[in-house]
């Protein structure tokens, strides 16, 4: 109490004796800044409170604060989130449940649809509602906070794209059984082919914008907006090309597939690359510690 005390950031302290049945004994509530809850749990780590049964800890965000003496604090703060928040985001948000499950292969579908009809607008819809991002930002973030986040990122990547792959398939199934070639490239409103040819051509602008929305999508979960990152999705091409590849395998067009599965795989690699790049800056400058239960 006496450390908490002296923080720069620390709004208010109470604690309740005795109250806490499980773990039993005291109860300790601390107000603070963004800043000061990173200087908060160097801490808790310092005293390795949280890593046995003894202890818990849990974080919430309130949604206003009212401090006279820590009114220019409140008002200055900047937003970070710890290791443990990102982490509890992310795994919300794309650990493989029915529901994830369901939303990758309505994605698949939806994507094999638009990109048929020539219709930007269907396949930028299942860009949004696929949990495609979370997954690899889980790597980086666990291999930079030294726990085994990235194996669990790792796992559910390769089972929400089979299953994206599987509601690709369904959809390109459908188009046959209509007689309908799906990779016909109908000319739409954009002009004939022109989703397509974007979707499998790997060159420099689609590069840096891939650059770009992995850095801005790992900037987002260390800044604890996650949901926000369903817009970084429509800046990379994972949804449609790995839905692109699996049509095109399936008719055969093993050239167009192969271009297809190129441009997922860069994306793929540079959502890692920079989400390490990130993760690692916030490690040095900011969080300064890894994870506290690895």
């Amino acid at each position: 109490m006496a450390e908490l005390a002296t923080l720069d950031g620390i709004v208010g302290i109470r604690v309740e004796r005795g109250v806490s049945v499980k773990p039993p004994g005291d109860v300790v509530s601390v107000d603070l800044t963004n800043p000061a809850q990173l200087l908060l749990m160097e801490r808790l780590q310092k005293y390795r409170l949280g890593e046995s049964d003894e202890s818990s800890i849990s974080s919430s965000e309130v949604l206003s604060s009212i401090s006279w003496p820590s009114a220019g604090l409140l008002t200055r703060e900047r937003t970070e989130s710890t290791w443990e928040e990102m982490e509890s985001s992310l795994l919300k948000e794309s650990n493989t449940t029915a529901n994830t499950v369901l939303l990758m292969f309505c994605a698949g579908a939806i994507a094999a649809i638009g990109v048929s009809t020539n219709a930007l607008h269907v396949v930028i819809g299942a860009m949004l509602i696929a949990p495609g991002f979370e997954p690899i930002s889980r790597i980086g973030l666990g291999v930079v906070a030294n726990s085994h986040a990235w194996r669990r990122g790792l796992s559910d990547l390769v089972r929400l794209y089979l299953v994206l792959m599987v509601g690709a398939a369904t959809a390109t199934l459908m188009f046959m059984a209509m007689g309908v070639y799906p990779l016909s490239s109908q000319p739409g409103y954009l002009g004939e082919g022109q989703l397509l040819r974007y979707w499998t051509t790997v060159n420099l602008t689609s590069t840096v914008v891939s650059v770009l929305s992995a850095i801005a999508g790992a900037v987002l979960i260390s800044t604890n907006r996650s949901v926000l990152t369903a817009g970084v999705m429509t800046g990379l091409a994972l949804v449609p090309a790995m839905t692109i590849t699996v049509m095109a395998l399936m008719l055969g067009d093993w050239t167009t597939s192969g271009q297809a599965f190129l441009r997922w795989l860069v994306d793929v690699c540079t959502v890692l690359v920079f989400a390490l790049v990130v993760f690692a800056w916030k490690r040095r400058f900011v969080q300064r510690r890894a994870r506290m239960l690895l």
